[in-house]
């Protein structure tokens, strides 16, 4: 079974994008609806504002900026047909090969049925807290990975640790080695360097001073040092962003609905994190614009956006999710 194909995705979008129909054959649903809510409702009115986020994404779909459909499957992947006779084939290789006339498999038959229910259970997901089948590798919510590694997000510390050394040293040797392979700085769809992503000597005091102004209430340079940054404010202050200090985590993160103007500010010490994670962005009415779910400790605080570009910036998404995820199971959670 083949994924979606980006042929016909780049020609729905440009030739009936004003409808969503691109979006409809993607799964995007809540995007496509929009589209073509904005075209009909307004009988033709404002379909250029359809037809315009269209060939914004036509042309995203070009550069492979839009590279997966709803479900997360790259586009011309091949994915590999389940075999259907495995669920049957496994129950009975199981059956002792005994007496075929006793009554063996009747009177087993129900320990099998209890089986099957227990392995149908949920369990709520160390991180986000939703509900997800016990036997789950992955969250299907907030997309961490489910290794053994367990953060229970209510559960009380029992002594207070100075993280600020453990977290600065994690932060920033992450960071060389991403950088080491990741040295160039890119251009973005509209021209934005780098990929929204700082660390290190890379946080000037330019780019700190204008977080400041947005979201680091409180912040004293004189007793924190900055570890990370993500994202460098528009000029119109609209940019979602976070800053993570030795000392403390700062976040402006939009509400989680669509074309929300405020903002959410939050500052959090980082002896009181328990855990960090960066979802997908289909919750987001399947659009990377709007932004990604971002989680601390277990509660969805809303969407931060990854770029300040019209499109997601895959490196910055791929390095936010790769080190919330690290430092949650080797710093947070312990």
């Amino acid at each position: 079974m083949k994924g979606k194909s980006k042929t016909t995705a780049a020609l729905l979008a440009f030739f009936l994008g004003g409808f969503g129909v691109h979006n409809f054959y993607l799964g995007f649903k809540g995007k496509a609806i929009a589209q073509l809510l904005i075209t009909i409702l307004t009988v033709g009115t404002f379909a250029w504002v359809s037809y315009l986020w269209a060939f914004v994404e036509f042309i995203l779909i070009l550069t492979g900026k839009i590279s997966k459909d709803a479900a997360g499957i790259p586009f011309d992947a091949v994915q590999p047909i389940a075999q259907a006779q495995q669920t049957f084939v496994q129950p009975l290789a199981a059956q002792p090969m005994t007496n075929q006339f006793s009554t063996t498999a009747a009177v087993s038959q129900p320990a099998a049925t209890q089986a099957t229910a227990t392995s149908a259970q949920t369990v709520s997901c160390p991180f986000c807290g939703e509900e997800i089948s016990s036997k789950a590798i992955k969250c299907k919510h907030c997309q961490s990975m489910l290794n053994g590694s367990v953060c229970t997000g209510a559960a009380p510390q029992t002594a207070v640790i100075d993280r600020s050394t453990a977290v600065e040293q994690f932060v920033l040797n992450f960071h060389q080695n991403h950088r080491a392979k990741n040295p160039a700085i890119k251009k973005g769809f509209l021209g934005t360097s780098h990929s929204h992503v700082y660390g290190g000597a890379e946080i000037t005091s330019d780019l700190l001073a204008l977080h400041q102004k947005n979201m680091m209430q409180g912040f004293d340079p004189n007793v924190e040092k900055p570890l990370l940054v993500i994202n460098k404010p528009a000029s119109m202050g609209l940019t979602t962003g976070l800053v993570l200090t030795d000392k403390n985590l700062y976040y402006n993160i939009a509400p989680a609905k669509t074309f929300a103007m405020s903002k959410i500010n939050g500052k959090m010490d980082v002896n009181s994190i328990q855990s960090m994670v960066i979802g997908d962005s289909d919750t987001a009415l399947g659009s990377a614009y709007n932004g990604h779910d971002f989680f601390l400790n277990g509660q969805r605080i809303g969407w931060l956006r990854m770029g300040t570009d019209a499109c997601c910036d895959d490196e910055t998404l791929e390095y936010t999710q790769e080190l919330f995820k690290q430092l949650t199971e080797n710093i947070f959670c312990r």
